[in-house]
């Protein structure tokens, strides 16, 4: 049998790495976890990386797609190839822009930075609305293969609604373009078909997804992509995947208009419930943005020379737009004389100013690595960074959720997507703690299992992976996780896709501390 090592040197063009220095540069990513794996490959072109797979098909070696590493649920690490993205010669002269007259239709390899993209776009007065705070660091493939979206999902929802077609290299080599049916195998095209319609004549399943789908949430296959007439959305499929079913090489979307003005209100309240009790009458003020942020979060603002971070228990930053200037500014100065005279707010202050509005954003985007980054001891792991409830169960959410961390003495930073009822969970564990390993695993499953009972989400945006699969089944019932099951089956026959990231069901900690 070939080495791994001497197929690529024979058949590709790119690299690959098995020195244990690459190989342990690549074994971690913002998870908690650490896999070194068997070796690095570093493609020169999409014919290599289709090679590539084509031959751990036949092998069953493991392959992981690789981006910019900034997952926090492991799916960024595996045991056997690690694959990192296509070298681009350049940025600009891989990305196509086409006016569509109030929309862009940007085609940009998978392998593209998002903050470039999103710099190409905005020079030309559009913007993708998805806007992931690790936008610095992820690529524009890894944002589709982790249905990516951002503070302004509330408005403007996640990045497929934008998706206009994909180019993907399936398990077994083979390229598709999800634009031309034909490019399609006959076994994926009936495959799902079969598939949808098991689906369609489960009611119980069907109830449970489309009461599933009425919340904001990354976790698992998009099922209801299998429903759409006149069948299934290949592409909306993709969306979310974690790179189970097959490897993005490029990625067309509609980018719309950029809003021309934008302002901020900033409520503040003396505790969380009223904080959150305070989110309804928000969302009914039509904001693009609406953000919580606890007392310890609200301190780290105005440690960052935030200078409307106030003292307070809670606080509520609500960003509205408008597309003609000073609109934006007008309607968030009426929402604060509304939302100060019918909520517990304890001080309303609108900011039209854009620097002030700016420097927001971006200490808010930096939220994460200032508290893994701590000289303190604790670190802000990543266990339950990423849950999601219904907006009218975030304050008895909160309010269950406090002993979990108080009696194990752990500071819990909280912030997050409140108009969504996505939270960011950032609690500080002692990592000189003997038993961490113990502590992380209680901290998992109780809050997991309280997020369930509320009819929530494991993942409402940052996607599936090792740390969130064991919960998969508990989340969406046996009937639509089989369902997964057999899509990946479908795609990925030899089970070398990323498995992990999707269908874990064993110990949450197998692969924790390596990296602590």
């Amino acid at each position: 049998m070939i080495s791994l090592k001497r197929f690529c040197t024979d058949h590709l063009r790119g690299a690959c790495y098995t020195d244990a220095r690459t190989r342990q540069k690549h074994s971690t990513d913002m998870s908690i976890y650490s896999i070194v794996p068997a070796a690095v490959v570093e493609p020169a072109d999409a014919d290599d990386v289709s090679r590539l797979l084509q031959f751990c098909s036949q092998e069953r070696i493991p392959v992981t797609a690789r981006a910019g590493a900034s997952n926090t649920g492991g799916s960024a690490i595996g045991e056997g190839v690690v694959l990192l993205p296509i070298a681009q010669p350049s940025d600009a002269a891989d990305v196509r822009l086409q006016d569509c007259g109030d929309e862009l239709l940007a085609s940009a390899p998978a392998g593209l930075r998002h903050d470039r993209l999103q710099s190409m776009l905005n020079q030309r007065g559009f913007h993708l609305p998805s806007d992931p705070s690790s936008g610095p660091l992820s690529y524009i493939g890894a944002n589709v293969a982790t249905r990516a979206s951002g503070a302004h999902a509330l408005r403007h929802g996640a990045i497929d609604r934008y998706l206009d077609s994909l180019v993907v290299l399936l398990a077994d080599g083979t390229r598709i373009d999800t634009a031309e049916p034909q490019t399609i195998p006959t076994r994926i095209r009936t495959g799902l078909s079969t598939i949808a319609d098991g689906l369609s004549a489960d009611r119980d399943a069907l109830e449970r997804l489309r009461a599933g789908q009425q919340r904001k949430t990354a976790s698992g296959y998009n099922l209801t992509a299998l429903l759409e007439a006149p069948g299934p959305d290949l592409t909306a499929l993709f969306a979310g995947s974690a790179g189970t079913l097959g490897i993005i090489e490029a990625v067309r979307l509609r980018c719309p208009t950029a809003p021309a003005d934008q302002s901020l209100l900033v409520l503040s309240f003396d505790s969380e419930a009223e904080a959150c009790d305070a989110v309804s009458a928000v969302r009914r003020s039509d904001p693009a943005a609406c953000e919580i942020l606890n007392r310890f979060c609200v301190q780290l603002l105005a440690d960052q020379g935030i200078t409307f971070a106030v003292s307070a228990g809670s606080m509520l930053v609500v960003e509205y737009s408008a597309d003609s200037p000073g609109a934006a500014a007008e309607t968030a100065h009426n929402a604060a004389d509304r939302l100060y005279g019918n909520t517990c707010a304890r001080t309303a202050i609108a900011i039209s100013d854009p620097r002030q509005q700016a420097a927001f954003w971006k200490v808010r985007k930096r939220m994460m690595l200032q508290l893994r980054n701590r000289s303190d001891g604790r670190s802000a792991l990543s266990v339950v960074n990423d849950i999601g409830v219904p907006v009218d169960s975030l304050a008895p959410f909160l309010e269950a959720l406090t002993p979990i961390f108080s009696k194990r003495a752990i500071p819990l930073p909280i912030y997050g997507h409140a108009a969504d009822g996505n939270l960011h969970l950032r609690p500080l564990f002692d990592t000189h703690d003997p038993s961490l390993a113990d502590v992380v695993r209680a901290v998992a499953d109780e809050t997991y299992e309280l997020v369930l009972s509320l009819g929530g989400t494991i993942t409402a945006e940052h996607g599936m992976g090792r740390l969130r699969a064991p919960y998969l089944r508990r989340e969406w019932g046996d009937s639509l996780y089989e369902t997964m099951r057999e899509i990946k089956d479908l795609f990925d026959p030899s089970g070398i896709l990323n498995h992990d990231a999707m269908f874990y069901e064993g110990d949450l900690m197998r692969h924790f501390g390596r990296n602590q």
